[in-house]
């Protein structure tokens, strides 16, 4: 991908898994947009999701029935419910998204700490943070799809 870049290739290019991780080309940041250090899955649900299912292994393995549902792992969202207005439109989707993950964060740490901090060691410490599910959204019918499709709880 870097040849493409520098044979004048104008991508707009997002990236998250990088080859040869953890030793990341890293002239390619160049010509990223947005980064990250390989952080799809490190949501606090998708932590809690993987001891969840190690409980039920352990719970069966056992024979003792399994009391502890996903929720029992996490700790209550910051914000965990959001009523929108009726002028809230598709241009506003990008706010709504960056109230619980902005990529921005991401691309930041990486670029200003990947030199004295390591790719793994910004893997291994990454910051918490959640789900778009954890966000449940009064919203007009024009947008509820489109919130839907991101993951967002819509309230009926």
């Amino acid at each position: 991908m870097l040849e493409l870049f520098e044979q004048g290739a104008k991508l707009d290019c997002v990236l998250d898994v990088w080859e040869n991780e953890p030793n990341i080309l890293t002239p390619l940041l160049n010509y990223v947009r947005f980064a990250s250090v390989h952080i799809a899955g490190h949501t606090l649900e998708g932590k809690a999701r993987g001891t969840q299912m190690l409980y039920q292994k352990v719970c069966e393995l056992e024979g003792v029935a399994a009391l502890k549902s996903l929720e029992d792992f996490l700790p209550e969202p910051i914000s965990h419910a959001v009523s929108l207005g009726e002028t809230f439109t598709l241009d506003d989707i990008g706010r709504l998204v960056h109230l619980i993950y902005d990529v921005r964060r991401d691309d930041g740490i990486l670029r200003s700490k990947l030199n004295q901090e390591g790719f793994d060691s910004l893997r291994k410490n990454y910051p918490p943070r959640r789900e778009f599910n954890t966000l449940s959204v009064a919203a007009n019918s024009a947008c509820e799809a489109a919130l839907a499709a991101l993951g967002f709880r819509i309230n009926e």
